[in-house]
C-alpha cells in the first residue's frame, strides 16, 4: 500500500517537487518520501480517531 501511495505522490506532486528550486535535485526522492509519509500519518490518525466514515467518503470523492 505504501508503494502505491508513493507512486501516486510521484505522479501528482512530482513536478512540484522536481521543479522546486528550494529542493536540490539530489533530495527529490527524500521529499517525495516525506510527503508520502505525511499522508500515511494523516490516514493513521484518522483511523485511530475512529473517522473511518470520513476516510471512506474521502476515497469516494465526497470530501473536499
Amino acid at each position: 500500500m505504501f508503494e502505491n501511495l508513493l507512486d501516486l505522490v510521484k505522479q501528482h506532486a512530482g513536478d512540484a517537487i522536481i521543479n522546486n528550486p528550494a529542493i536540490p535535485n539530489e533530495r527529490n526522492d527524500e521529499a517525495i518520501s516525506a510527503a508520502s509519509g505525511s499522508i500515511v500519518d494523516g490516514l493513521k490518525g484518522a483511523l485511530a480517531s475512529g473517522n473511518i466514515g470520513g476516510l471512506v467518503s474521502m476515497f469516494k470523492g465526497n470530501n473536499p
